[in-house]
């Protein structure tokens, strides 16, 4: 048996989409798309931005069990530090999940461990 294999030029495209979250100082959590495509032509898009006055959140830490983006604020603008929660879609969506839970200054990373059923965070 002879097996050949015919290039199907043009005919089929696919793309594959990343979803990116980015935390910054000015008290912003924004979600990025990142779409490539055929021969690694890629795009950033934003999709979602939370705005957070007063709060600088510096560390991400995504929940790959229940699709929640966790939000730590190092609290440099008061005396406690935050955690915020975010549930996140496919497509990139942020929904803030109640309010910011305040935890002592200074959180800089955490962990979600136990199957996300807990959050890790170091001081």
């Amino acid at each position: 048996m002879r097996f050949s294999s015919v290039p199907l030029l043009g005919l089929v495209t696919s793309s594959v989409a990343t979803n990116l979250y980015v935390s910054s100082y000015a008290g912003t959590v924004t979600s990025l798309q990142l779409t490539c495509a055929y021969k690694r032509i890629c795009s950033l898009t934003q999709v979602a931005v939370d705005n957070a006055p007063g709060t600088a959140p510096s560390w991400l830490e995504k929940d790959k069990f229940n699709s929640v983006v966790y939000s730590l604020d190092e609290g440099f603008s008061g005396p406690n530090g935050s955690i915020s929660a975010f549930r996140t879609s496919a497509a990139g969506q942020l929904v803030e999940i109640g309010s910011p839970l305040s935890v002592v200054s200074g959180p800089v990373s955490s962990i979600t461990f136990n199957g996300g059923k807990a959050l890790a965070v170091a001081h």
